[in-house]
């Protein structure tokens, strides 16, 4: 489970992300999780070392306590719209289905990075690539 800000890095987090699923999303391939009420803040991360997904949550067992978690089950053409700072994210696949989706990203015209936590997240993602490709 991640955050898309901490990937973003945007200093005012009003941005948002559209997923349309390509294939059927449920609880077998990996139906898409939300924890309720974790967006007004963003919370720390750590490498994953998971294809598709450099950064993960770094407490994600307390946080499941604190925040309530609401799993949604996706028909092809279904789309979720969540806030850039929403813990979000999906179980491993235990079928021999796909998940596939597409993501768009949207934030305002205004929206600024923070260039130094950018930086130190490329770094990390650098790391994770070399890693990967040992």
């Amino acid at each position: 489970m991640h955050q898309d800000n901490y990937y973003w890095n945007l200093i005012s987090p009003n941005a948002l992300t559209i997923w349309v699923a390509i294939d059927r999303a449920n609880k077998k391939n990996g139906s898409v999780d939300y924890l309720i009420g974790s967006h007004l803040r963003l919370y720390k991360h750590k490498a994953s070392y998971a294809p598709g997904s450099s950064q993960k949550v770094k407490d994600i067992t307390q946080l499941k306590k604190r925040f309530k978690m609401k799993s949604f089950n996706l028909e092809v053409g279904d789309c979720l719209v969540h806030h850039s700072q929403i813990i979000h994210g999906s179980k491993k696949n235990f079928s021999r289905k796909s998940r596939r989706g597409f993501t768009i990203q949207m934030m305002p015209q205004s929206a600024k990075v923070d260039e130094k936590k950018l930086k130190k997240y490329q770094q990390s993602l650098s790391k994770q690539i070399k890693i990967r490709n040992i």
